[in-house]
Formats: structure tokens, C-alpha cells, sequence
């Protein structure tokens, strides 16, 4: 468990009856981040990390890393497919454990699956999969390590940090095109979720996304962002009334959800070589709480 700051464990109370709103806290003191920006602010980000706490018999799956062990201790959750030895690794400490996900795009040892990428799944995991008329909250943090600024008039490609993927269907992709971090789906190719992610490099930001699963316009699906130093999630993006499976959900076919980083850029493109992504306390929640 991550450590607790002194305002979530003053305010317990309080935060358990506002718990539909509450969100890990980047709490971490800024006038020392000013002082020491460069040599600490990555471990700082860490230190400050939170898990949350759910209501008993909510969470289905819960990934937070503090076993210490690149699966979290979970049967059945793959670290990543690639071949290179720190195309997937342990970061942080007892309490700040996270998984980091690197990605070279000019060596093939990160590449994977037809495309540069490391990612961990839970693809094996069967309380993380998804089926049609099945409503699920998925919340998940990133942190983008030494996140190289987008330089114009370079290619705009996108490395994608999370998916919602069906084994035969379509996929829902968040991922950073530019300095924007955006969210794609059926029908709704490129949506704005974060204009600019370069103030919060070395720093966690978490997501939640609430969806009801359907394969018809009895569907929907919600994005919220908590940003550092915010200590609620802020609504984003919302899409009612919506088609949101698109499979049979039959023969074997399910959803899952995949975490790390898929390259679009190739070995010869002029994007930043490296990407690294750090993810922590992936959980799928069933809904309604």
C-alpha cells in the first residue's frame, strides 16, 4: 500500500462518504520539488503515490505492484511480450513499488506483436474480462518518465499507454500524439484528454474510466483525469447512449485490459527513440458501487 498523506489520514472519515469522487493525491510539498527539481522530483512524485480503498467485494482485479514482482502476484497477468531484458522492470520501494515499460524503436528486442511495444495484460485474468451488458469501472496511474517534448515538424506519432482491447472487436486506446494525450474509440477517432503533458513528466496522473459494455445504444462510457496536486477526479469526457462492443462476445470471445507502451512511430521515423512509462494500481471495479 502506498503511503497515506497526513490529510487522508486526518480525513478518513470524510473521504470514505466522498469516496465516488476520491482519487490518489499527489501531495507531495512543492516548495521543495522548486528547490530540488531535477535530482528528486521523480522520487518525490513516487513517495507521494496512494492506493485507494475500496468497499468490500467491489474490486475484481487489483494490480499494485507491492509484492514487488513484475505479475504483482497475480496468476495469469503477463508483463510485457518483449524480448529485452528491461523492456519491462520494477521501480520504486516498499510502498511506491510500480512496473516501468521501456521501449527502444530502433531495437527489435522491444518489438513485439507486430509493432514496437512492451505491455503488460490481463488477457489470462477471467475477473478482468469483459463481456457485453457488463458494467465496469477500470482506474489505472501513469507516469511519464522523462517525457521527451514533440518537436515540429516531426511525424505526429502516437505511444499508447492503456487499452480496453476485444479479442475479435474494437479497441479503446489512450495515448500521448504530440504533447496531447487522447483517447480513440469506435466512431470517436481522436478526443482530447490532456492537452498538454509535459508540465506533469516524472509525475503520477491517474484515470478512471466507467463504461457499461453493449452492443447497442444502451451503452456508455466516462473518462475522468486526476491531475497532480488535484485531489478529485474531473469528468472529461462522456459519451451516453452508445454502442461500446462491438463483437459477438461469443465463441470464446472477451475483452481485456492491456497496460505500458505501444510505439506507433517505426525504426526510421524521427520520434524520440525511447519511451519509458511507469503504471501503477490497475484495478477493475464491477459497477454499480
Amino acid at each position: 500500500m502506498k503511503k497515506k498523506s497526513i490529510f487522508t489520514q486526518k480525513c478518513v472519515v470524510i473521504a470514505v462518504f466522498f469516496f465516488i469522487t476520491a482519487c490518489s493525491k499527489n501531495d507531495y510539498n512543492l516548495a521543495s520539488q522548486a528547490q530540488d527539481k531535477n535530482a528528486n522530483s521523480l522520487k518525490t512524485a513516487e513517495n507521494a503515490h496512494q492506493n485507494l480503498t475500496f468497499n468490500n467485494g467491489d474490486t475484481l482485479l487489483n494490480v499494485n505492484y507491492e509484492s514487488g514482482t513484475l505479475n504483482s502476484n497475480i496468476t495469469g497477468i503477463i508483463a510485457t511480450h518483449a524480448s529485452a531484458s528491461d523492456a519491462a522492470y520494477m521501480t520504486g520501494s516498499p510502498g511506491t513499488y510500480a512496473i516501468a515499460h521501456k521501449v527502444n524503436r530502433t531495437d527489435s528486442a522491444y518489438y513485439s506483436a507486430g509493432a514496437y511495444r512492451s505491455e503488460a495484460d490481463a488477457d489470462n485474468v477471467t475477473n478482468a474480462r469483459y463481456l457485453p451488458g457488463e458494467e465496469r469501472r477500470y482506474e489505472f496511474s501513469v507516469l511519464l518518465k522523462d517525457w521527451e517534448s514533440y518537436t515540429s515538424p516531426n511525424p505526429a506519432f502516437t505511444d499508447n499507454i492503456f487499452q480496453l482491447k476485444e479479442t475479435a472487436g474494437s479497441t479503446i486506446r489512450l495515448g500521448v500524439k504530440r504533447n496531447t494525450l487522447y483517447l480513440w474509440q469506435q466512431n470517436d477517432p481522436q478526443v482530447e484528454l490532456i492537452s498538454d503533458v509535459m508540465p506533469y513528466s516524472n509525475q503520477w496522473i491517474d484515470f478512471r474510466i466507467d463504461v457499461k459494455w453493449a452492443k447497442d445504444n444502451t451503452g456508455y462510457i466516462n473518462y475522468y483525469v486526476c491531475l497532480p496536486g488535484e485531489y478529485s477526479y474531473t469528468l472529461k469526457q462522456s459519451f451516453p447512449n452508445s454502442i461500446t462492443y462491438n463483437g459477438t462476445g461469443t465463441g470464446g470471445q472477451h475483452g481485456y485490459l492491456k497496460w505500458g507502451i505501444y510505439r506507433e512511430a517505426k525504426a526510421t521515423s524521427a520520434a524520440p527513440v525511447t519511451r519509458i512509462a511507469y503504471h501503477d494500481n490497475i484495478r477493475v471495479i464491477q459497477l454499480p458501487l
